[in-house]
């Protein structure tokens, strides 16, 4: 009789390298999501233009109704015409409009349930 053949051994893997530590104080990077915004009332869409203007109109799913908002914060975040590339922004006197996104405190804009 033949004698038996060696077992296999297995293949030794190698361990993985050391995760890398988390920056420290760095936002996380959150992916946008996109989506329009209605007056409850009127029914009519957050729009603006490239002028910076903002406003309500009908709704027609153009991308000057259509915002890219990122969270910034705990019920915070910036909102984007993804038409334009500008930010949603306000003032002291309470105007809206859009200006290039800054990462100022006029661009972040709180959430609220009703």
């Amino acid at each position: 009789m033949a004698p038996a053949a060696p077992a296999k051994q297995p293949a030794r893997q190698s361990a993985a390298p050391p995760a890398a530590p988390a920056p420290v104080n760095q936002p996380a990077v959150t992916t946008p999501s996109y989506s329009w915004f209605s007056d409850l009332p009127t029914g009519y869409c957050l729009d603006s233009n490239a002028d910076g203007n903002s406003y309500t109109m009908g709704c027609d799913g153009g991308d000057h109704q259509n915002w890219a908002f990122r969270s910034a914060g705990i019920y915070v975040a910036t909102f984007t015409d993804v038409a334009t590339g500008r930010c949603l922004d306000s003032n002291a006197n309470g105007d809206i409009y859009t200006l290039a996104c800054n990462g100022g405190s006029y661009q972040r804009w709180v959430g609220h349930t009703a």
